[in-house]
């Protein structure tokens, strides 16, 4: 399969690359996700049609931007009330000429655990094993 254009995270006005694919939800009142056709989604490294943008703000998880055969119906951010997961976040530097987050140049990540679009835990996970993060150290 080819590599995936990866969704972005928002942490603190940082923008990392997300190393997992969060799902939209089948019916939103503020989404259209029928994933109608787009060029853009028609592209091989674009298999789910769509590429997302999500921010941490106050502890919750929000849609912030849909690129692709997705669409907001509404200009604000959406809270994601929807999603219950562990988020992977790409934290090391990428390495010149290698695409997006499939060769960082450390094996750091921040994993972020949602329970219906509230943060409940943040950990940093490295050469060192886990390491709890409070909000705002990220």
């Amino acid at each position: 399969m080819t590599i995936q254009v990866p969704d972005e995270i928002v942490l603190n006005g940082r923008t990392f690359p997300l190393v997992c694919f969060p799902d939209l939800p089948r019916e939103h009142p503020d989404l259209d996700t029928r994933r109608q056709y787009d060029p853009f989604s028609a592209a091989s490294d674009c298999a789910r049609g769509y590429v997302a943008t999500w921010e941490i703000r106050n502890q919750h998880l929000f849609l912030t931007r849909i690129r692709g055969n997705c669409y907001m119906l509404v200009d604000e951010s959406v809270p994601a009330n929807w999603f219950s997961g562990v988020l992977l976040v790409g934290e090391g530097e990428r390495r010149p000429g290698l695409p997006a987050f499939h060769e960082l140049s450390d094996n750091r990540e921040i994993r972020i655990m949602v329970e219906k679009g509230r943060v409940v835990e943040i950990w940093r996970l490295d050469e060192n094993g886990k390491t709890l993060l409070l909000p705002g150290t990220y």
